[in-house]
């Protein structure tokens, strides 16, 4: 899209699901590093595809650890945040499908929080808020396919706690 055109969305959000190699070209990086609003990006080889690059520094504070072999399901060990809070309530973790994400990334947080972390304690989701002059610019990063949460109803509390952690106000 047109980079005028994202800037009327206070959120966007950007899958690219379990494709790679080139699911955030040139052109699609600067959209997202302009963007002036809230970000959700998803992806299971958005970090492998620019393991070589500054982009997921730049723009949600994580570097590239590995790929993530995982098994049949993986569970993904849950740190407290307004993100998990419900699934924290509920379930306390979130299996991940091998046949649903079959190779999601692991990453390093470097000016990020830690929302939850594969076994081998890499990160596999990410929030970011900044601030700029006018709101907080929240970014939050899936190393999976959203697809790959194993139960429906843990698959929509997190997007649902994800937007809403997101849009909501706050001064932090």
């Amino acid at each position: 899209p047109p980079s005028g055109y994202l800037a009327e969305f206070p959120l966007v959000i950007w899958s690219a699901g379990d494709y790679f190699n080139g699911v955030i070209n040139e052109e699609d990086a600067k959209l997202l590093l302009n963007h002036t609003g809230h970000l959700l990006i998803e992806g299971a080889d958005i970090g492998l595809d620019h393991s070589n690059d500054s982009l997921l520094k730049n723009l949600v504070g994580v570097e590239f650890r590995n790929d993530i072999l995982l098994g049949n399901a993986t569970q993904l060990n849950l740190s407290l945040h307004n993100i998990t809070i419900n699934l924290s309530r509920y379930y306390g973790w979130l299996n991940i499908s091998k046949s649903k994400s079959p190779f999601p990334d692991g990453v390093d947080a470097i000016e990020s929080d830690v929302v939850a972390e594969w076994p081998d304690g890499s990160a596999a989701i990410i929030a970011n808020g900044t601030k700029n002059n006018k709101n907080d610019k929240k970014k939050v990063y899936y190393t999976f396919s959203i697809d790959g949460v194993s139960d429906n109803e843990a698959r929509e509390t997190l997007v649902v706690d994800t937007v809403m952690w997101l849009l909501e106000e706050s001064n932090t």
